[in-house]
């Protein structure tokens, strides 16, 4: 079989198309017994970052998906201000994830991958100081 540039456009929007999916449930999930745009992207974005730490889960959102969400959220939905305005935490949470794939490449590219780790230690850090959220 020949592999040629239109089966690889085709392959990579099947992909796009999974992740926007995805996002769409997490944003779903989030929704339920939401009152507020923040709180549905803080419960949504709680939801993604419970599931890309989870370690038993076989399928589960990858660093691209973490970063799109959380740079969509903060962005396209809102703006950095207006989130900071209602919870701060989470607008640097979304923040932090939004750079997370940068990051990572620098300090691949580096071979010093400690700010990268430290980052994602502040995520599981904020996943873990909210409790009221019940997930």
């Amino acid at each position: 079989m020949v592999y040629n540039k239109s089966m690889k456009e085709s392959k990579l929007k099947d992909t796009q198309l999974k992740i926007k999916s995805i996002l769409y449930d997490y944003l779903k999930e989030g929704h339920k017994g939401s009152t507020s745009k923040v709180e549905i992207i803080k419960k949504s974005f709680l939801l993604l970052l419970k599931d890309y730490f989870d370690d038993k889960l076989k399928i589960k959102p990858d660093l691209y998906m973490l970063e799109g969400f959380a740079g969509d959220m903060l962005f396209v939905v809102n703006t950095p201000d207006e989130i900071k305005l209602t919870d701060s935490k989470l607008a640097d949470a979304l923040d932090t994830a939004s750079d997370l794939t940068y990051h990572y490449n620098e300090g691949k590219k580096n071979r010093n991958l400690d700010h990268y780790n430290e980052l994602v230690q502040n995520l599981k850090d904020y996943l873990n100081s909210d409790k009221s959220s019940g997930l």
